[in-house]
């Protein structure tokens, strides 16, 4: 990340305040985050929103609103992800195969193909991203 504070989100135009990405030690209060996330502008007036929760350089934990029908893919298959739904209803699909989640249900991707994630109700959820294994892995006995 770029800019005079590196460690930082940037906040929003809408008012959102600057955010440690990598703190040695954070409780975040999710529904408190999801709630204010919903209340933002950029909720109100768009078909989605997030907010970085933590950043590293192995690992990201956005908190994401979609809309009913919005829809977002990965733009680096060697992610692997994590999507624990809060509320609403998403539909998680890889290839062609897919699944539904809803509030407090988890989908596990683990990375190597492409994704998209589209809202069936208006939505909220948290995914965790981080790097996928870049090689084969040993089977376990």
């Amino acid at each position: 990340m770029s800019g005079p504070y590196p460690d930082r989100t940037s906040g929003s135009r809408d008012g959102r305040p600057p955010r440690l990405l990598h703190p040695r030690l954070d409780v975040v209060d999710i529904r408190a985050e999801g709630a204010a996330l919903l209340a933002e502008p950029a909720w109100s007036d768009g078909d989605r929103t997030a907010k970085t929760v933590l950043r590293t350089e192995s690992l990201r934990i956005v908190l994401t609103a979609l809309r009913t029908g919005a829809t977002m893919s990965n733009d680096d298959p060697d992610e692997a992800i994590a999507i624990h739904g809060l509320s609403g209803t998403v539909s998680v699909n890889i290839d062609g195969d897919g699944v539904s989640i809803g509030s407090g249900e988890l989908a596990l991707l683990a990375g190597g193909d492409p994704w998209q994630i589209t809202a069936e109700c208006d939505s909220l959820f948290v995914m965790s991203v981080g790097r996928a294994r870049t090689h084969e892995v040993p089977p376990t006995e």
